[in-house]
């Protein structure tokens, strides 16, 4: 959008933005929620850019780039993004019921809303991991908690007071070391950070929760 936004007040351009979703806006609209980014502001962006002349043609996936110049364009800019989620690399982080960040908020944000259970646990220190944890809150959780690796979440101040006085709890200096069923739910066992074991009856401890939300390098 920013790439057509210039080329288009350049001048001497006609710019087409190709967008695979039904709404445009990509990352905007689908990494980050209502909250943080209200929708009324996404949607008068892209009428601004349409009226400066922009085409945007939305649920079409461009499959072939030789095919678009053969279609007459004479440039393309790509920009489809890195939205990507490390993995844990831990036993039990492909159960049924453990999500990555960005699936949950595009669910979340194409209004799909996914069942959370009544505890919701995250693993992260940033922002995704903020948002994920005030999203379920949002959703219907009663309780949702942020296992973070760092002392304090990896945000601005003012965000992270915003955050834990929403009533998302922080397990600091906490490492994920395995996943596992318990019963219903799934029980997240955790060690001090830096440690690949968990001490059984020492400084280790474990979080029982209806969902767990992966929230590691992601945008």
């Amino acid at each position: 959008m920013t790439a057509a936004y210039y080329l288009v007040k350049k001048g001497g351009h006609v710019v087409t933005v190709f967008e695979v979703e039904a709404q445009a806006g990509g990352m905007l609209r689908t990494a980050i929620p209502e909250y943080d980014l209200p929708r009324k502001v996404l949607n008068d962006e892209l009428e601004m850019l349409k009226r400066l002349g922009v085409e945007i043609k939305t649920q079409t996936r461009v499959e072939s780039v030789d095919r678009l110049f053969q279609d007459g364009f004479n440039a393309i800019f790509v920009a489809v993004g890195t939205h990507r989620v490390a993995r844990l690399g831990i036993e039990g982080e492909d159960l049924a019921g453990v999500i990555d960040v960005m699936t949950f908020l595009r669910q979340v944000n194409l209004g799909q809303k996914p069942n959370v259970g009544e505890k919701v646990a995250v693993i992260g220190s940033g922002y995704a991991a903020a948002q994920a944890a005030r999203v379920a809150l949002r959703l219907g959780a009663k309780s949702a908690v942020i296992i973070c690796d760092k002392k304090e979440l990896a945000i601005p101040s003012d965000e992270a007071a915003e955050t834990l006085a929403e009533g998302v709890e922080l397990k600091a200096l906490a490492s994920p070391v395995r996943i596992v069923k318990a019963g219903s739910q799934l029980r997240l066992e955790c060690a001090p950070a830096g440690r690949k074991r968990i001490k059984v009856n020492g400084s280790g401890f474990a979080i029982e929760a209806d969902n767990i939300i992966i929230a590691i390098g992601a945008i």
